[in-house]
């Protein structure tokens, strides 16, 4: 709906064998397809500067890789609205293939509070201004509002797109996620939504 390149991912049962903590059962678990080839191989921002002793920083993989910079700016301002709390420098990179192209943005699990228990939730939505505390960003600053600031040139998005149809899709999976946890999620889109219009308003 933004207009980014993503991995899709959909609900699905397994049948689990079980192990020496939990009994055979079936498990609902998000999935996707392999988006890589057989002749193609994904290399993280990780494995690419495993040997570098220094600090990576916004400005040094947009020097190291100007070819990346809308798919890299996409990617955080995608965090940003989702709140993933988790892009490490091994869940995004870039996949060669005789040239290189960046990969589709992939591993969201960590995203619209995924983490947080069911009284964090009661307490941001008993107190909006509560979400600021559970404001976390990977991989260049803590919070994602300074990590957005850092982006040097705003990319391409489909804004079109009113916040009722983002919040109608997360409310599809109520009976998965629970009435109150649905709330805390649809006031994030919205908050994040509403501050990235206002980013490209304001250009």
């Amino acid at each position: 709906m933004l207009g980014f390149n993503g991995v899709d991912y959909t609900l699905k049962t397994i049948n689990s064998k079980g192990s020496e903590d939990f009994e055979p059962q079936e498990i609902l678990c998000c999935v996707s397809e392999n988006f890589l080839r057989e002749d193609e191989n994904l290399v993280t921002f990780g494995k690419h500067y495993k040997t570098y002793d220094g600090k990576i920083t916004y400005d040094k993989l947009i020097n190291d890789f100007p070819q990346f910079q809308e798919e890299i700016n996409q990617t955080l301002i995608f965090d940003f609205i989702v709140n993933n709390i988790d892009r490490h420098f091994n869940n995004f990179g870039y996949i060669v293939n005789g040239k290189l192209r960046y990969c589709p943005i992939f591993d969201n699990g960590l995203s619209l509070y995924s983490d947080l228990g069911l009284e964090d939730i009661r307490i941001i939505n008993k107190n909006k201004y509560m979400q600021k505390r559970y404001d976390k960003s990977k991989p260049f600053e803590k919070k994602h509002k300074l990590q957005i600031k850092l982006i040097n040139k705003l990319p391409n998005i489909n804004l079109n797109n009113t916040n009722e149809d983002f919040i109608n899709i997360v409310k599809d999976y109520e009976d998965y996620l629970g009435a109150e946890r649905v709330l805390a999620m649809c006031n994030l889109l919205e908050e994040r939504l509403d501050y990235v219009r206002e980013l490209y308003t304001n250009v």
